[in-house]
């Protein structure tokens, strides 16, 4: 097969997260990628563009997707060096390798990842163990490796992500459902995104404010709690519960929103704060994990846990003016930090030392 290989598994037709993370890498990077003659590693059946890649390796499904089946298929790749987008890489030292850590978040909340859970605990140590070098997207999730699986802190490169502009600047921007100010939250797919803490704030503050709220996320156990939650409350007439939505949809929503809230406990970077800021969206966010280092002063930090401390925050955030101007100002200043040029630029000079 020769002698490099990436591992770009994660590579689909819808990508979400870590897919959206292969692809904005390896679309930047063809050039580099065929130049040393890459094999890139493909999952089997997806119809996407491969983006002019000229050597590649499709996998079935069974294989590329299954955690436990997927290190030994990689294992058994004669190559020289391999370059892993994801976690997902070589248990065994054949070769060197490169692997991206994204986050912890099933060993964080095991109860909410079972299924992923294992894979960290188990399988993720073995991988760190035969790589050489460890890409992570955040000096606060460097912070965790090292405390979690005691690495060199040398062994560890933090590259920022960059962040998507869903749509078009120019497309036509439809307005809300509702037609009334609206509050706004997006992912609401775990317990740890703490979205039912919010909904507890907002309850305390409904007749003293006109806003509604929006929530956006993929169906899940949680996502029907926080439902049910809305109605032991007595909000549900003031909550749109909205699933998944489009691109377009999104964007939209971003850029009609009165405020943006993102109380989550814990992530790996952060990225709807960031698309919400790009949007001119003024932001409200958690004061945990890696947030204040994505966010920086471009938002009004809250406690995630205090629910005074929620209400106060979008009632000041909903009526000072020269507040919401200032946040929407330091926030399109912010987001320039981010960009998916500047992460394949620096990945690609990481790559180059070891081909």
């Amino acid at each position: 097969m020769g002698a490099f290989h990436i591992n770009s598994l994660f590579l689909s037709d819808q990508p979400t997260g870590l897919g959206v993370y292969t692809r904005e890498i390896l679309k930047r990077s063809i050039e580099f990628v065929n130049l040393n003659q890459f094999n890139v590693l493909l999952t089997k059946n997806q119809t996407i563009e491969l983006m002019g890649i000229e050597r590649k390796k499709e996998i079935t499904p069974h294989i590329a997707l299954n955690p436990l089946i997927r290190p030994m298929y990689l294992n058994r790749i004669s190559t020289e060096f391999m370059y892993s987008l994801t976690h997902h890489g070589r248990t065994s030292k054949r070769g060197r390798q490169i692997i991206t850590i994204h986050d912890l978040i099933p060993l964080k909340f095991p109860k909410q990842y079972k299924s992923q859970y294992y894979y960290y605990k188990y399988i993720l140590p073995k991988t760190i163990a035969a790589s050489d070098l460890i890409i992570t997207i955040s000096e606060h999730t460097k912070k965790d490796i090292i405390e979690q699986f005691n690495v060199r802190e040398e062994k560890i490169k933090v590259i920022y992500n960059g962040y998507e502009h869903i749509v078009n600047e120019n497309d036509v921007v439809e307005e809300s459902t509702s037609g009334k100010p609206y509050l706004l939250m997006v992912g609401a797919t775990y317990a740890h995104k703490n979205i039912h803490t919010v909904l507890q704030a907002y309850a305390k503050i409904k007749d003293k404010t006109e806003l509604n709220a929006i929530i956006v996320g993929k169906s899940s156990e949680y996502f029907d709690e926080i439902k049910k939650l809305s109605s032991d409350l007595g909000i549900e007439n003031r909550v749109q519960f909205l699933g998944y939505v489009s691109n377009k949809e999104l964007s939209d929503l971003y850029r009609n929103a009165r405020i943006f809230i993102y109380p989550s406990l814990y992530e790996g970077f952060g990225l709807p704060i960031l698309e919400a800021m790009h949007y001119g969206t003024p932001t409200i966010a958690a004061n945990a994990s890696v947030i204040p280092e994505i966010a920086a002063d471009a938002t009004v930090y809250i406690d995630p846990l205090n629910t005074e401390d929620i209400a106060d925050a979008i009632l000041l955030l909903n009526h000072d003016s020269a507040l919401r101007e200032k946040m929407i100002r330091i926030g399109k200043e912010n987001v320039k930090r981010f960009t998916w040029d500047n992460a394949a630029a620096d990945i690609k000079e990481l790559l180059q030392s070891y081909v």
